[in-house]
């Protein structure tokens, strides 16, 4: 079964920081009562209490609604903030990370008792300047505020990962997880952090937790765990089976799609579930999601090479191209828009081209960067490596990968398609036996 229109859009916008869990802290009668005062401003809370049960831009329009009426009225702040960091994660756009910025900090100035307002501000630092420590100091605001809060530590958990500080992003995810044992998300980001650390069976484990809960409240990215966690182990093979036996169809095929589309690693699905999910990656862009587009192309190029295709992942990677080079000359910072062009230029035969752009991706983000989009970006980069023969290349980035934190394991390698080409060389050979190249 094909992914709903919207699922890759969704797995973009709620990775690496579940954005898509509405940023917006629940708030108790009492605590409501502290934040603002309905009898003050009726219509902007009536206004507000309809905007709660609605999504989307329906929902943004109330909340923007009740503003127009009171702009002190900071309850509608919090989802107006979580809808832009939703977006930002999609589109890197300035206008989305400015309103961001613009309803949190506003938040905190009308309302300095309410605890999202010093959570999105955290996450503005997080996602947006990468300014690591002062995403602390307000998450640690916001905590203060909200001690019960799961959310905030398991924020919290992806800054201290982000600077590689993974020990003690452990502890909190672990404490985010024991606050909210019903969330897949929580215990997914445990299960992830061990798998950086490459404690395999205890990320597998822990995983086994998240796969007993109902599967149409997990997340995409959260069953894409499963996969990953047997790719380290060394299994493509249990992968595939894992994905093709998730027992709801519009879960997998999200599952699917995100594996293809979000992180390139369509070597761990089903070929069919693949095949659905790429049927159309040559045809028309659509004129809705542009940004899931082509990356989503991008992954089904790749794919299509690691089938021996050549022709179809070079008609892909021609469309990608094409519609690429224009945000290229604006001098985008979106990885996915150097990464991609790293790989189509690859795939349409300019090495040259392809080892400039992948060398500019891997210097956006940091190598850390929670499960996405900073650690795929290096895997990615040491993927294309692979690809191009270049095994220094590779190797010279694998080797602090492998000795770190990251979800590539010696055992990885040994099945991954991508390296095939360098899998005679002498260095990699002396990185998969542990020895110095």
């Amino acid at each position: 079964m094909l992914a709903p229109a919207d699922e890759p859009g969704r797995a973009e916008a709620t990775i690496a920081s579940d954005v898509a869990r509405a940023l917006d802290l629940t708030v108790g009668a009492a605590a409501r009562a502290r934040l603002t005062d309905p009898g003050r401003s009726p219509a902007a809370y009536a206004v507000y209490l309809r905007g709660l049960g609605l999504r989307g831009e329906q929902r943004r329009a109330r909340m923007e609604e009740a503003l127009a009426i009171d702009s002190t009225f900071a309850l509608a702040r919090a989802p107006l903030a979580s809808d832009a960091m939703g977006r930002f994660m999609v589109t890197f756009a300035a206008e989305d990370s400015a309103a961001l910025l613009e309803h949190a900090s506003a938040a905190i100035r009308h309302a300095p008792s309410y605890a999202a307002g010093f959570l999105n501000l955290g996450l503005y630092h997080r996602s947006v300047t990468l300014d690591y420590d002062s995403a602390l100091i307000h998450l640690d605001r916001a905590r203060a505020l909200s001690p019960g809060s799961a959310d905030i530590g398991l924020y919290r958990a992806s800054v201290l990962w982000s600077v590689g500080r993974l020990d003690e992003a452990l502890v909190e995810a672990r404490r985010g997880a024991g606050l909210d044992r019903l969330s897949g998300g929580a215990t997914s980001r445990v299960s992830r952090i061990l798998l950086w650390q490459h404690r395999l069976e205890e990320a597998w484990a822990r995983h086994e937790e998240v796969r007993t809960l109902d599967v149409e409240t997990l997340a995409p990215f959260v069953l894409t765990d499963g996969p990953l966690i047997l790719a380290a182990m060394g299994q493509p093979d249990s992968a595939r089976a894992y994905v093709a036996a998730i027992p709801s169809d519009r879960r997998r095929a999200g599952t699917i799609a995100f594996l293809n589309d979000i992180v390139w690693q369509g070597w761990l699905a089903p070929p069919d579930g693949l095949d659905e999910v790429c049927m159309d990656a040559v045809t028309e862009f659509s004129s809705g999601f542009a940004y899931v587009d082509f990356h989503r192309r991008m992954g089904c190029a790749l794919t299509a090479w690691h089938r021996g295709d050549a022709r179809r992942a070079r008609a892909t990677a021609d469309s990608v191209l094409a519609v690429l080079e224009p945000a290229a000359a604006r001098e985008s910072r979106d990885r996915r828009v150097h990464q991609s062009l790293a790989y189509a230029y690859f795939l349409l035969g300019d090495d040259d081209q392809a080892r400039s752009w992948s060398e500019s991706a891997l210097a956006l983000y940091p190598e850390y960067w929670d499960f996405y989009p900073g650690a795929f970006n290096s895997v990615q980069y040491v993927q294309l490596a692979g690809l191009m023969g270049d095994a220094d290349r590779a190797v010279d980035q694998l080797q602090r990968m492998l000795s770190g934190a990251s979800p590539v394991t010696a055992a990885w390698l040994r099945a991954d398609p991508s390296f095939d080409p360098i899998r005679d060389a002498p260095a990699f050979q002396a990185l998969l036996d542990g020895r110095e190249p």
